[in-house]
């Protein structure tokens, strides 16, 4: 921690405990400060949009998730800006796509002449900055731009998310300096799914009396086609392939069935977090974002496992933002296309500030609050460095270099991904139009390699 760090640290410490000796600020009082709110990002770890009771999922209980959703504006058409952790967590800190600022996989380190949220906010719109949890951003430190309240990432979410989460419980009940706040909170499940199929290579269930709990597999089970080379070898070739190519069906309903226990594991924290903001001062005055880094395919596609491409259940994420009175309740925005670089924008214009420069999302204060439309015709994505993925309204286009096939979806008659349109000459425009979306949105960015 900075020399001014700490001492703004200490001070704020100081002033928690000489407040809260004095008795001035009784539970639930709101606290008088100037008109920008409080921000808290409550990000999760590897929760699919598909996995959410809110979002339409039956075989898990998400209450919780569920409740944040009714207090605020959930977004259907959400996407990760890459699938994989470091890549999105960092895009969520600079707004910037991974190919520019450089984790384009966890390991490489990011651009250092990027600004990231906490130092954006702390130094051009006076805020305090904290963070707790997950941080997962190679290349910086939390400390360097944030008061670190509880480290997360060194356990896995069944043991690390309890302590995470009485920090900011604890954090919500003692906060009381004039200044705003701005707070992220990383939770890791179910993150620790991954962790369970390395360990699970029988090729039947090991508990029978599971059985009858199994959620059936899903519609879309099978595999598209014709399939991106590079994705069919992830089938083939992925680090648990040699668990899961020996799995009955009974084995990939368990898959399933696991991942939704640690969804509802997170849920749980979640609802400890909400309850604390609703009993504290800043009820009121806080935006509420929440969000998480990428999905997982939870037994989807047979054979790809997790993460790490651009399958609906890898790269579909949820999207809620709650603020009390100045944010509609219990809306499902179903047409609004969003993906991660949107996070800084929308952040710096409830601060009051401009994002940093060359941001390729935009705020969505305006989609929040008046129901306006964004300027926009599609969102991107991209994985294993040279996989690029396009979204318009009704179409999902995906390539990757050096590859023979493309795929092209059509997300409303075959929401499970299973027809590759892009072989048919009915679908020739179609094509051509979003291969140019991708080519012209990949001309605008400004490579890591090229800075």
């Amino acid at each position: 921690m900075s020399k001014q760090l700490r001492r703004d640290f200490l001070k704020t410490s100081a002033t928690v405990s000489a407040l809260a000796a004095s008795g001035r600020f009784a539970r639930g009082a709101q606290i008088q400060r100037k008109e920008k709110p409080n921000i808290l990002f409550l990000n999760v770890d590897q929760l699919s949009i598909r996995a959410i009771g809110g979002y339409g999922c039956p075989g898990v209980k998400t209450p919780n998730i569920d409740r944040l959703m009714q207090g605020g504006t959930a977004f259907r058409k959400s996407y990760a800006p890459c699938p994989v952790c470091g890549p999105a967590r960092t895009t969520w800190q600079t707004g910037r796509m991974p190919s520019e600022h450089g984790v384009v996989t966890n390991g490489p380190l990011m651009l250092q002449s990027l600004p990231d949220m906490g130092q954006w906010l702390r130094k051009n719109a006076g805020y305090k900055t904290y963070y707790t949890g997950k941080w997962h951003v190679y290349g910086r430190w939390a400390h360097e731009s944030y008061y670190v309240l509880a480290e997360g990432t060194l356990q896995d979410g069944e043991a690390g998310d309890i302590p995470v989460t009485r920090s900011v419980e604890g954090f919500l009940k003692n906060y009381r300096d004039p200044e705003p706040f701005l707070l992220g909170c990383g939770l890791m499940n179910p993150h620790d799914i991954c962790l369970w199929i390395s360990q699970h290579g029988e090729s039947e269930l090991p508990l029978e009396w599971i059985r009858d709990e199994l959620p059936p597999l899903p519609e879309n089970f099978g595999n598209a086609s014709p399939e991106c080379e590079t994705m069919a070898a992830m089938r083939k070739y992925n680090l648990n392939a040699r668990n899961t190519k020996v799995w009955s069906d009974d084995m990939w309903r368990f898959y399933r069935w696991a991942y939704y226990r640690y969804a509802e594991m997170v849920d749980g924290c979640i609802g400890q977090i909400l309850d604390a903001l609703e009993n504290s001062p800043h009820r009121d005055n806080t935006l509420l974002v929440f969000a998480a880094d990428h999905g997982d395919t939870h037994g989807a596609h047979k054979g790809m496992l997790m993460k790490d491409n651009f399958y609906e259940e890898a790269v579909a994420v949820p999207f809620v933002c709650r603020f009390p009175g100045r944010i509609p309740e219990g809306r499902i925005d179903e047409e609004t296309l969003i993906y991660g670089c949107d996070l800084l924008p929308t952040v710096c214009d409830y601060a009051g500030i401009e994002p940093p420069e060359h941001q390729r999302g935009q705020s969505l204060r305006p989609v929040l609050e008046n129901g306006a439309s964004l300027d926009r015709e599609a969102v991107y994505s991209e994985v294993q460095v040279y996989g690029r993925m396009v979204r318009t309204d009704r179409y999902k286009y995906i390539r990757y270099q050096n590859n023979k096939t493309e795929m092209l979806f059509d997300m409303e008659n075959d929401p499970g991904e299973l027809v590759n349109l892009a072989y048919r000459s009915e679908f020739k425009e179609t094509l051509a139009r979003h291969q140019k979306l991708q080519d012209a949105f990949e001309a605008s960015l400004i490579p890591k390699s090229k800075v």
